[in-house]
């Protein structure tokens, strides 16, 4: 029965039903990680959707997508362990130093007013980061997805930290940080499961809370999709403000209005930034440098704010997605490694505080260079052989230097199990990948 129990909690965070008696907390460290928390819940989620997308019709998702997807929420995930929550320290400084009003962090109007100023907040940072160019840098990696499920929920820049407190600024003035910081999770966890296909529209729910309807039209590519819905929790804040669009009958085409042929997933992260500082360049005069940080990603010299509409092309429904052919034993092979990385990842977020800074930041970088060559196989890049044959190389040495310092106590037996079987299939992975190097990778790669 307990552990029925435990899974309906998780489903109730998911879907933000909670109280405020069990959602409020005097002390900000006594506020659970919801997201860790629903982890199991929401990988149940993910199967559903599955099963439900078959029986509908659709083609089982891609491997090369949700593994793609995984590996960015992983990233974020890696990047707030040695900077853990950036943005909750700089609200929690806005508020000790400039509130004006010290409320109660038990009052239930104090959770309702909580509740209600963090999803505005969301709305306007999200906003944010669609119609100003500095903040889309942070946020587009989202939008890359030609595809949309649950995984591409955790499609999430780990640059976005470091823009998150910015519209929460206001907030912070007199909502109690620990109040903040369980709404702030909350809210990001609901948008979980509304980045679906398989949930149609539901009823008179559509005229308040944000649904997987009104999200598919924020992630739509068409013309008519462009900047809105950018609600969190509540969908009254687009109709408030003119954002609101409702789903019509027509195919809805997901991703970026010019889509992106790439799998990196550090590319992907830097891709704006790059682009803004090209175009930085070429621009001349203050006013127009100005404007190409600080005006919608879609302007250009002499027009609106945000471009003008009439310029983004509709989507074709003959071009293809981005969808690199891998053969079956290289799927196989990126699925077996990702795995392993996954429970490295994993052992990693649960015990790091165990971890010597030495051994802790050589984990975090390994991860992040194992994650990206994962994603670079999967865009069968001619440098992957060589990208992956390093990779295994540095496996093998850290596995003989630091392996035993990074193993739990518990369960020896299973773990030495294996760490054997990931031994020997990192030898044979090295093996393969440097007869490769040392014949012709490029001629390889073309085969694939």
């Amino acid at each position: 029965m307990e552990i029925f129990w435990e899974a309906f909690t998780q489903l109730r965070y998911i879907f933000y039903l909670v109280t405020p008696k069990e959602t409020s907390f005097k002390k900000i460290e006594d506020v659970p990680d919801y997201a860790m928390t629903a982890l199991p819940m929401m990988v149940v989620l993910m199967l559903i959707e599955q099963i439900i997308l078959l029986y509908k019709g659709h083609k089982f998702a891609r491997v090369n997508d949700t593994i793609l997807s995984i590996t960015t929420g992983m990233l974020l995930q890696l990047s707030r362990i040695p900077c853990r929550s950036v943005e909750l320290v700089i609200y929690c400084w806005i508020y000790k130093n400039f509130r004006l009003l010290t409320l109660p962090w038990d009052s239930v109007w104090t959770w309702l007013a909580a509740f209600l100023i963090a999803d505005f907040c969301y709305w306007l940072t999200h906003r944010l980061s669609h119609e100003v160019n500095i903040f889309w840098m942070f946020h587009q990696i989202h939008h890359t997805s030609e595809e949309l499920n649950t995984t591409t929920s955790l499609r999430i820049s780990f640059l976005l930290p470091f823009l998150a407190w910015f519209g929460y600024i206001p907030m912070a003035i007199f909502i109690p940080p620990s109040q903040f910081f369980a709404h702030y999770q909350l809210n990001l966890l609901y948008q979980f499961w509304i980045h679906t296909e398989a949930i149609g529209k539901l009823g008179p729910l559509e005229y308040i809370l944000n649904t997987p309807s009104h999200h598919r039209v924020h992630h739509g590519r068409n013309r008519r999709c462009i900047d809105k819905n950018y609600a969190g929790v509540l969908i009254i804040w687009d109709r408030l403000f003119g954002t609101f669009e409702a789903e019509g009958k027509e195919k809805i085409y997901y991703g970026l209005v010019h889509p992106v042929k790439a799998m990196n997933v550090l590319w992907l992260n830097f891709l704006q930034l790059i682009h803004i500082w090209n175009i930085f360049h070429k621009m001349k005069g203050f006013s127009d440098k100005f404007s190409v940080i600080f005006k919608g990603p879609g302007w250009s010299s002499g027009s609106l704010r945000l471009g003008h509409l009439e310029d983004i092309p509709e989507p074709d429904p003959n071009d293809p997605k981005y969808d690199p052919p891998l053969p079956f034993w290289c799927n196989l092979y990126v699925v077996c490694h990702f795995a392993i990385l996954l429970l490295g990842f994993g052992n990693l977020t649960v015990r790091h505080m165990e971890f010597s800074p030495f051994i802790l930041t050589c984990d975090i970088a390994y991860l992040v260079y194992g994650l990206t060559v994962m994603t670079i196989l999967l865009e069968i890049s001619p440098r992957a052989p060589l990208l992956e044959s390093i990779r295994c190389m540095i496996y093998l040495t850290m596995d003989f230097y630091m392996l035993p310092a990074t193993l739990s106590a518990h369960h020896p037996e299973f773990h030495w199990i294996l760490v054997y079987t990931s031994r020997i299939f990192h030898i044979l992975s090295l093996m393969f990948w440097g007869l490769v190097c040392c014949m012709d990778p490029e001629h390889f790669i073309k085969k694939i």
